[in-house]
């Protein structure tokens, strides 16, 4: 893990000396031209050399607590436990995420995936497959009569309606039909 941390740590460092001039020039044909002016070259100097003082600061007093074996951060705790409690912790970020984030979404999701979509849209979907299979094999079921002039007499029947369907000049049997029905109804 040292490995890349170092040269993450390197290329920050470089990147910071690259500046945003140069950065801003090299971004410019895609994003326009920087017409902003943030603030000096001595004000951005001044506010590195803070940020690596702090930097070196919080790893000294690191180092000075757990570097060397000592008994001062035991010290520090007994002396300030709400506060060692509250940093053990972490601020209990994660406490309060989980109990108004997490918890609700949990309550929700089981809800909505666990009832709806998976007991009621994919269980309903799955039953009513397997009916209309069940009921359609049960109509089918009569049809597979295993007799040879069972299938016979369904295709010739079959074979019947498509022939009568290609040779019956159905316009005229259909005009007819009206004029039947006129004469039905006693007009």
């Amino acid at each position: 893990m040292l490995g890349p941390l170092v040269i993450l740590a390197l290329l920050s460092i470089c990147g910071g000396w690259i500046g945003i001039k140069r950065f801003a020039t090299f971004l410019a044909p895609s994003v326009g031209a920087n017409t902003s002016d943030t603030g000096s070259a001595h004000l951005e100097f001044m506010l590195s050399i803070a940020a690596v003082g702090v930097a070196l600061l919080g790893w000294l007093v690191a180092h000075q607590f757990y570097g060397q074996k000592t008994g001062r951060p035991a010290k520090l705790a007994a002396a300030l436990p709400g506060g060692y409690k509250l940093l053990a912790n972490k601020y209990y970020v994660d406490e309060f995420y989980a109990a108004i984030v997490v918890k609700p979404l949990m309550v929700i999701s089981k809800f909505l995936l666990g009832w709806v979509v998976d007991t009621a849209l994919l269980g309903g979907t799955a039953w009513l497959i397997g009916g209309i299979a069940t009921f359609s094999g049960a109509l089918l079921q009569r049809w597979q009569s295993g007799n040879i002039r069972s299938y016979a007499a369904w295709l010739a029947a079959g074979a019947a309606a498509v022939i009568l369907f290609v040779l019956v000049p159905w316009a005229t049997v259909l005009g007819s039909l009206s004029a039947i029905h006129l004469g039905v109804a006693g007009q």
